[in-house]
């Protein structure tokens, strides 16, 4: 009885496991198409039949090295396991029954070419399936030219061809491969092998294949640059301290080239010889800025100023700040006042900021280059299109050298904006063209660029002397409270007038008038318009940027003209101090200037200054 109840027990045990080998998961039927292009790349379409048992949480579909998903009827993962990318299902209740899953993928260029001889080797099935796969399933591959010698078809379960598992056809451009076996095991692979003529596959241009050269030459650009840098242009740790007050003799026009090398602005240099009693400005009814001019300049201001000023009158003693003559001298007077601080500021052995940011947008060049050689297609006309898209794209790196620069210059803020987008734009670029590593250097050594060429080439001893006044004063102006201005406003009942343009050269003119709240200013002698006269800081610095941005033509940039949308055209009343209007005279007409006196005329107190100021604060620097 005992024997008999042990067979029993041993019969049902063994059905038991026949029962759940005949439940195991597996692939009933897997039919794959693979369309060969002419360049080598590869379009893989799958129909996959699988029946689960259930137990399985996680089920992983092979498709190959560098594969692009094309679409897929179900949500997803990618892991990439040995250089193999897999589409992962998850399930934490368990896979179970019979689905279909329908996949279609991408692989790039699976040709190379040895010997003159094109050896294709196609991974069929890279990597296996974790479950075996059922008889009747097929394997179609599509070439793009009638084949002369047929494949050669390989298992990785033997050390010599399938042949002998599958069933083989090829028509024409047709090769298709059907399993005769019962099973294929899991984890087999298959691989196509096949040498062809040196012209089947047209690799001429093919994606990709300046890649390692782009490479190679990218890093040596990089490396050039930071040598470069460091043989002429490196200045060492430049440290500011506070400054209350400027260096005397200074120029509000000539501020930005002494900091950051801009460019001179005559604008600033209006202004300031407003602030001195020089000229004034009035703006009409027309929104015209007419700059007039109160007294001549003499010997205390420098022979080049004078130059400028003589000029800017030369025909009449007031100028339209939107006439030609204006705008000529703005672009003239560039030149001679750069010339005349380059060999005081730098050393004669510096090197050319200008020689770094080539250098600098040739290797961005050369990763614009890389990019749109990996996402355009293969096709004649790229070779003309690539160096096309490349030179836009070259130019978001200017920006970003342009952005970090423009960090202590007036108007930075546009500068950032434009060189954050480019960094979006160049990084997303880059994250599609599977060369985000090296993008992010490329980003990296723009900004470097920018940081190390900010305050132009190698200084002299003058020139970092001069400097660090300079970011000492610009550190007070963006650090200072409101307490210690309004101390030096009652020192200095137009100490506000005297600061503005100099606060508004070095990008801080908006927050420096902020600071002073809504306390009444003292009159502004200088600046008059249609109407009225703003009574605090932050009004007369309203009207102050938009006659300054009138005299830059910078009103006219298609920013401006959007910002002036959403902007009231007229203030609130009770905002300025309105002023009488003229019943019998018409529009004020500009002042005529004071004719010249024998004696010398009366000096204002800050003129004065400006006359006794010490050979150490002049230009001629031991």
């Amino acid at each position: 009885m005992k024997r008999l109840i042990l067979v029993l027990c041993c019969i049902f045990l063994l059905l038991t496991m026949v029962s759940a080998a005949d439940d195991a998961t597996s692939v009933t039927c897997l039919s794959t198409k693979i369309v060969l292009a002419k360049d080598g790349s590869c379009t893989v379409t799958s129909d996959i039949n699988v029946h689960f048992s259930g137990s399985d949480t996680s089920f992983r579909i092979p498709m190959g090295k560098d594969a692009k998903v094309l679409s897929f009827d179900r949500n997803y993962d990618i892991v990439t396991k040995k250089d193999i990318d897999y589409i992962v299902l998850k399930s934490n209740a368990g896979l179970s029954g019979d689905q279909t899953f329908h996949l279609s993928y991408k692989l790039p260029n699976q040709v190379s070419v040895v010997d003159g001889v094109q050896q294709l080797r196609l991974s069929v099935l890279p990597g296996g399936y974790s479950c075996p796969i059922e008889k009747g399933s097929s394997i179609t591959v599509e070439f793009p030219k009638e084949l002369t010698a047929p494949p050669e078809l390989y298992s990785g379960s033997h050390t010599d061809n399938a042949f002998s598992d599958f069933d083989i056809k090829i028509d024409g451009k047709t090769y298709q491969a059907t399993l005769l076996l019962s099973k294929m095991q899991e984890y087999d692979t298959l691989r196509l092998n096949a040498d062809l003529p040196e012209d089947f596959f047209d690799l001429h241009y093919l994606s990709g294949t300046t890649r390692s050269f782009n490479t190679y030459l990218f890093l040596a650009l990089m490396v050039l640059c930071v040598i470069y840098w460091f043989f002429r242009l490196r200045n060492g740790l430049i440290i500011s301290k506070k400054r209350k007050i400027l260096p005397l003799n200074l120029n509000a026009g000539e501020l930005a080239y002494q900091i950051t090398c801009d460019k001179p602005d005559l604008t600033a240099m209006v202004m300031q010889w407003a602030n001195l009693g020089y000229l004034s400005l009035y703006r009409n009814k027309k929104g015209r800025i007419i700059i007039n001019k109160r007294m001549e300049m003499g010997s205390e201001r420098r022979e080049l100023e004078q130059k400028v000023f003589y000029s800017l009158f030369r025909k009449d003693e007031s100028c339209d700040g939107g006439s030609l003559r204006y705008r000529s001298l703005s672009k003239k007077v560039c030149q001679p006042f750069t010339s005349y601080w380059a060999h005081r500021l730098f050393d004669r052995h510096s090197g050319s900021v200008m020689i770094l940011r080539v250098i600098g947008l040739l290797a961005a060049f050369v990763i614009s280059f890389m990019t749109f050689d990996l996402l355009l297609g293969s096709f004649a006309f790229r070779w003309v299109l690539i160096p096309l898209l490349s030179i836009p794209v070259t130019y978001l790196s200017y920006l970003i050298q342009m952005g970090v620069v423009g960090l202590l210059r007036r108007r930075r803020g546009q500068a950032i904006v434009k060189a954050l987008i480019s960094i979006i734009v160049l990084f997303i670029l880059g994250k599609r063209a599977d060369c985000a590593a090296l993008t992010v250097l490329n980003i990296l050594l723009q900004c470097f660029i920018g940081f190390t060429t900010m305050f132009g080439g190698l200084r002299s001893r003058y020139g970092k002397d001069r400097l660090m006044q300079l970011l000492g004063f610009r550190r007070y102006l963006r650090e200072a409270s409101k307490s210690d201005l309004l101390r030096s406003l009652q020192n200095d009942g137009l100490y506000f007038y005297h600061t503005l343009p100099y606060a508004e050269v070095l990008g801080l003119g908006k927050k420096f008038s902020k600071l002073f709240g809504e306390i009444r200013m003292e009159p502004c002698a200088w600046l008059e318009d249609v109407g009225g006269v703003p009574v605090t800081a932050g009004e007369f610095y309203d009207l102050y940027a938009e006659i300054a941005a009138k005299l830059r033509q910078e009103d006219n940039t298609l920013l401006s003209r959007l910002l002036r949308t959403f902007k009231k055209q007229k203030a609130p009343a009770g905002r300025y101090v309105r002023k009488p209007q003229q019943t019998s005279a018409p529009a004020r007409r500009p002042q005529q200037t004071q004719t010249a006196r024998k004696a010398e005329p009366h000096i204002r107190p800050h003129r004065v200054q400006e006359r006794t100021y010490s050979p150490e604060d002049d230009f001629d620097y031991v």
